[in-house]
């Protein structure tokens, strides 16, 4: 008997349709973001033996998963749950996975991404140049190779982005309480065993000043998105003369 699968909020790649039709099954996909009133009617009019949980504006619950009566498994597009009532479903008996570690690598290569942007100061660049803009002298990037990583939390994505950065010539610092002593390779230079000291007395960036980098970084984006208006212009080299702003040109808090 062929079963029937629907992808609740978009569509999956080719690939992913093909492994489900070449196991007999037939596959109807949804626009993304579908409400409540929307899945329980499409739940009703295709009754899916299983659904694959993409972009939804509601949460899944107890009355859309019963709406086709023969709902035996929900499968989530990604890692997180909190769009699926897990504990409905489990109340009727219907179990719940989802694709962990899939997007691991994406994840990884896209915080390197950014990671750059920032670094070899592309946002505001972008906006220079859109602007008619063409002054090596207003370049303000460097590089990435001997400055320092630091991870807080060091699972398949933190050890994935610290072998990419390893690559670069980054050094890496790492603390995850829980990750075992196996997960921390080569490319860690540092193993920070809490969040103010590491291994052999090596000194770790508190958690506090990291969270200061975070700011000054999101103030360079901030001024590039809103096109360098003065107010916000002044506001970033008021903190850059700060002594934070100082301790991360030296190198000495980043994130």
């Amino acid at each position: 008997m062929e079963k029937t699968v629907v992808i609740l909020g978009g569509e999956l790649a080719p690939e992913g349709r093909s492994l489900l039709e070449e196991a007999g099954a037939s596959v109807i996909a949804t626009p993304p973001y579908i409400d409540r009133q929307a899945v329980i009617e499409t739940m009703k009019a295709h009754r899916p033996d299983a659904v694959i949980v993409r972009l939804l504006a509601d949460l899944l619950g107890s009355e859309e998963m019963q709406a086709g009566g023969r709902l035996r498994h929900i499968a989530k597009h990604g890692v997180g749950t909190n769009d699926i009532d897990v504990k409905s479903a489990t109340a009727l008996g219907i179990p719940v996975s989802m694709t962990t570690g899939s997007n691991g690598h994406s994840v990884a290569e896209h915080a390197l991404a950014l990671i750059m942007a920032l670094v070899k100061d592309l946002p505001r660049q972008d906006a220079l140049i859109r602007d008619g803009i063409w002054d090596k002298n207003q370049y303000k990037g460097r590089e990435l190779r001997g400055q320092r990583l630091g991870l807080v939390g060091f699972g398949f994505i933190g050890q994935t982005l610290a072998k990419m950065a390893g690559a670069i010539g980054m050094t890496v610092s790492a603390f995850d309480p829980h990750a075992p002593d196996s997960a921390f390779g080569d490319e860690v230079t540092d193993r920070i065993v809490d969040h103010r000291r590491g291994d052999a007395g090596v000194e770790a960036e508190a958690v506090g000043e990291v969270r200061r980098a975070v700011k000054l970084a999101a103030a360079d984006v901030d001024v590039a998105v809103r096109g360098f208006a003065e107010r916000d212009r002044t506001r970033v080299e008021a903190v850059d003369e700060s002594a934070e702003g100082q301790e991360v040109q030296r190198g000495r808090a980043r994130c």
